[in-house]
């Protein structure tokens, strides 16, 4: 009777490239970084998300959710911006070809997780107004 051959190597391979061949999630993370500019600078900026900075400044916020920016500066005018998430069409549209290639898996995890989404705009510039 011969030996039964190890297929532990062999599925542990194939389970990677199922899983992460199309993984973007590992390129873009499930966040995305927003630059925001106030005119003048040195405004207080915080968002929704939690961030607080004073500007210029990066605020972050998870891809598949919308939120608030928050601009304010004393003898300005407070203003608010929402950052949209949307689905950045030419990603969704590969996820979702009939092409059953190995990175099936992949692609599905970054539909449910947010990498396939966006915010518009993609940088936040405001122009404080003074108050009168």
């Amino acid at each position: 009777m011969g030996r039964a051959m190890d297929l532990r190597p062999v599925c542990l391979v194939v389970s990677a490239v199922l899983g992460l061949g199309g993984c973007a999630t590992l390129d873009h993370g499930i966040t995305d970084d927003m630059p925001v500019v106030s005119d003048p600078p040195g405004a207080s900026i915080s968002s929704s998300t939690g961030t607080i900075c004073t500007s210029p400044c990066i605020v972050s916020g998870p891809r598949r959710e919308s939120f608030v920016v928050t601009v304010a500066k004393p003898g300005y005018v407070t203003q608010a911006v929402v950052a949209v998430a949307k689905p950045n069409e030419g990603a969704v549209a590969a996820a979702s070809s009939t092409d059953l290639t190995p990175d099936i898996l992949g692609r599905i995890v970054d539909v449910q997780d947010g990498t396939y989404y966006t915010h518009v705009p993609a940088a936040i510039v405001v122009k404080l107004v003074p108050t009168k």
